[in-house]
């Protein structure tokens, strides 16, 4: 996941900036990350041209933090993700894919927190 927190800084800094269009590296993981933030609204939309992702961003300001390092992994239990009662979301790599906590308590599996947004 050391490639998914070079993308997630890059939408930090393009956030933070005001910019409409950030340019995030191509990698399959991250592609799955951006159909995440798609459906939760926080980024329009994003076309691939080659090696390279070009992410259209809303107006909506938000923050993304790296939760899992390559030397600290964090991993959360479906009876632990039932407790989770903070504002935003929970971005988590599981056997199902990449979910958010509340579609991963709906399938009542457990994982690998990614990163958090809020």
């Amino acid at each position: 996941m050391d490639k998914l927190s070079n993308i997630i800084a890059l939408l930090n800094l393009a956030v933070q900036s005001h910019q409409r269009v950030c340019v995030v590296p191509y990698k399959r993981n991250g592609v799955k990350f951006l159909n995440v933030l798609v459906d939760l609204g926080y980024i329009n939309y994003f076309m691939i041209k080659g090696y390279k992702v070009f992410v259209y961003l809303n107006d909506v300001k938000f923050n993304l933090n790296v939760v899992s390092r390559p030397g600290r992994r964090c991993y959360v239990t479906y009876g632990r993700l039932l407790k989770y009662t903070r504002p935003g979301f929970l971005i988590m790599s599981t056997s199902c894919g990449l979910l958010t906590h509340a579609e991963a308590c709906v399938l009542h599996v457990g994982g690998e927190v990614v990163a958090s947004i809020f």
